[in-house]
């Protein structure tokens, strides 16, 4: 059913232009290329939400799953975190490809969440090195929203948000090692000054 649904008109232009400014977010401010992606997939798709799901490295069953990027209906939950379980994140990953998805108040009432219900969805996994998450989109009243165009849109910024996770995650560990190297080298020199005077003692 969902591969018969015809729902847009793409406008080529408005995709070149948002693919130009995910490229430039790259090169000039990396760290809102996450946030850039899902304004993007909002943009592009027409969605009412969308986000980008992380599993954690240092996660538990009661926080596994952390919101980086959000935008849309459901932009106040950036920095989120969810249980392990139930999660149509972690069905998706499982699966290893493309989910359509609906989730109803009674989820939201079982996690203690007020939030718009999702009325028709598509979530996506990434995967990189060792950080796995998802890309979604979401519409909160639009029974179909999404066509097969938008999913593979989705597949495209799905690989952007891989990119941007694993530059995010390598420019930490650049700066950790940058600072224990700045670290060594102001515990040497206290080390030599100390040493000084102790040595004319």
């Amino acid at each position: 059913a969902f591969a018969q649904r015809r729902l847009h008109t793409r406008d080529v232009a408005t995709q070149i232009e948002g693919m130009h400014r995910l490229a430039r977010a790259f090169v000039t401010s990396p760290d809102t290329i996450l946030q850039e992606l899902v304004n993007a997939a909002v943009d592009l798709c027409g969605a009412d939400s969308a986000g980008i799901s992380v599993e954690q490295e240092e996660k538990s069953d009661e926080n596994f799953w952390h919101w980086v990027a959000t935008a849309g209906g459901y932009s106040g939950f950036l920095n989120a975190t969810l249980p392990r379980y139930p999660s149509a994140c972690g069905i998706c990953l499982e699966r290893g490809r493309p989910q359509l998805f609906r989730v109803t108040q009674r989820f939201f009432d079982l996690m203690g969440v007020a939030a718009p219900t999702v009325t028709d969805g598509i979530l996506l996994p990434w995967e990189t090195e060792e950080t796995r998450g998802s890309l979604w989109i979401m519409a909160h009243g639009r029974t179909e929203a999404f066509d097969g165009d938008d999913a593979r849109m989705m597949q495209v910024l799905a690989n952007f948000a891989a990119m941007g996770v694993r530059q995010q995650r390598q420019r930490k560990r650049l700066m950790e090692q940058a600072s224990a190297a700045a670290a060594a080298a102001m515990a040497n020199d206290l080390a030599h000054q100390i040493n000084n005077p102790l040595q004319s003692m």
